[in-house]
């Protein structure tokens, strides 16, 4: 699995991630064009976050596959799903995710 940050997503890196994870996306859509040039076809990206995420659930509630990726996962896990700007936890009780394959 690779991490990786936004200031570090603009070099010139094709290609080299065939897992990623991106944890409660907030200002930004967490499948923009970038990400198509970072992951390797066939690979997939694990969107993680709470419906109160507009970032998040612009995906949750689509029909279909996002655009340049040939498949969709939805699901629910037990887990607290992080934490607010504000350093107080999101209040659900269930992480869900997205997962798209390239």
């Amino acid at each position: 699995m690779s991490i990786i940050y936004m200031k570090d997503i603009h070099r010139k890196c094709i290609e080299f991630s065939s897992n990623t994870t991106i944890n409660n996306p907030y200002g930004f859509d967490p499948l923009n064009s970038e990400i198509h040039r970072i992951v390797k076809n066939g690979g997939t990206v694990r969107i993680t976050g709470s419906l109160s995420n507009k970032n998040f659930n612009q995906y949750w509630k689509l029909d279909g596959v996002p655009e340049g990726f040939s498949a969709i996962y939805k699901g629910s896990q037990p887990g607290v799903q992080g934490f607010m700007t504000s350093g107080k936890p999101i209040r659900e009780l269930t992480e869900k995710y997205i997962e798209v394959v390239k």
